[in-house]
């Protein structure tokens, strides 16, 4: 379960990156969809997966932050998809890396 978290971590890590990097600048040129209330989702799980300790609650909190951060990055490929630029194809590059990293738990 540890390396689990680690890949979460490292994988929301990236998120955030490509989000500050790709995504924002982006999102100025020409706004598309971001689904807030899966990020909100995200918080709150991550949240109460913090204050966990090992056990079979804290086993489906960190299922439900890797399935809730695998969606918020299917999404924002998905959101990306029709736009026509050359920024969109670096950013949906980067988010498809954050999913092949993120592997089932």
């Amino acid at each position: 379960m540890r390396s689990a978290l680690a890949r979460v971590v490292d994988s929301t890590s990236e998120l955030v990156s490509v989000e500050q990097t790709l995504l924002g600048p982006l999102q100025q040129e020409r706004p598309f969809p971001i689904h807030l209330k899966d990020s909100v989702e995200f918080r709150n799980i991550c949240s109460h997966l913090a204050l966990q300790i090992e056990g079979q609650q804290f086993d489906r909190d960190l299922n439900a932050a890797h399935q809730c951060l695998k969606t918020i990055v299917k999404k924002l490929i998905q959101s990306l998809a029709n736009l026509p630029s050359d920024a969109h194809v670096v950013a949906c590059a980067s988010l498809r890396q954050i999913l092949q990293n993120l592997p089932d738990v």
